[in-house]
């Protein structure tokens, strides 16, 4: 994608140089660059067909996982010991989640609200936001 944009670089910048004559007066950040279109129409035309499959096979993910650890949890406490494995120890399900919730956060910000990644400020678009509010509902 690096490559790509490096070969598409004269065209970003005579699209950018074209916009700051003809509107001198508005905003010109984020600048365009074909990177930035393809992640755009990634999100408006793959994502929005496939973000039901990909929540409810997240959510589904989850359920198992924490099922499982339930049952670790019952399984210690029966031999009278209070330890319960920590979450991000076991690997399989766990490396599932990991990769998931690291995609969405990924797809959920741009060039500008990454460098709030760490922050409250930090402002962040669907996917993140639905697959947010799918898991403050499964945790109800």
């Amino acid at each position: 994608m690096i490559e790509l944009e490096k070969v598409f670089q004269p065209i970003s910048k005579a699209l950018n140089e074209c916009y700051k004559a003809t509107f001198p007066d508005l905003c010109r950040n984020p600048q365009f660059s074909f990177m930035r279109a393809m992640i755009i129409l990634w999100r408006k035309k793959v994502y929005s067909k496939i973000k039901n499959n990909l929540i409810e096979a997240f959510v589904h993910l989850l359920k198992t996982q924490r099922e499982r650890e339930i049952k670790k949890g019952q399984m210690k406490s029966k031999e009278r010991t209070l330890y319960f494995t920590p979450f991000l120890e076991e690997k399989g399900g766990l490396e599932q989640l990991a990769r998931y919730i690291q995609t969405i956060a990924d797809l959920s910000v741009n060039e500008v609200t990454i460098h709030y990644i760490g922050s409250t400020k930090v402002k962040l678009y669907e996917p993140y936001i639905e697959v947010s509010k799918v898991i403050i509902k499964q945790t109800k």
